[in-house]
């Protein structure tokens, strides 16, 4: 069975600026009834999901009371990041014809 994604959610502090943006890069047009103030907004692109924004009231920054449990980067995410910096052509990988 394959899953087809038909809307992206996002949580945000004002929803129909969030969507504006969104739409300008894009450079698709946010639904026709959404309006300033509104609590949801949704940007219609052409293919794929629809770009959906819900306004929530502010949030609070998580707190850690027990560090076991603390959300811990992947194991390989470092060496991902170096092997990025590493494939990044610095001054010795570029040719000297062309300096």
């Amino acid at each position: 069975m394959v899953s087809i994604l038909q809307n992206v959610a996002v949580d945000c502090a004002d929803a129909y600026e969030l969507a504006r943006f969104w739409s300008r890069v894009t450079g698709r047009p946010l639904h026709p009834e959404d309006k300033p103030g509104d609590l949801e907004t949704q940007v219609l692109l052409a293919e794929g999901p629809v770009l959906h924004f819900n306004q929530v009231p502010e949030s609070r920054p998580a707190t850690v009371t027990d560090a076991r449990t603390a959300p811990r980067p992947h194991p390989l995410a470092g060496a991902a990041v170096d092997q990025i910096g590493r494939s990044q052509p610095g001054p010795s990988s570029v040719p000297s014809h062309t300096r």
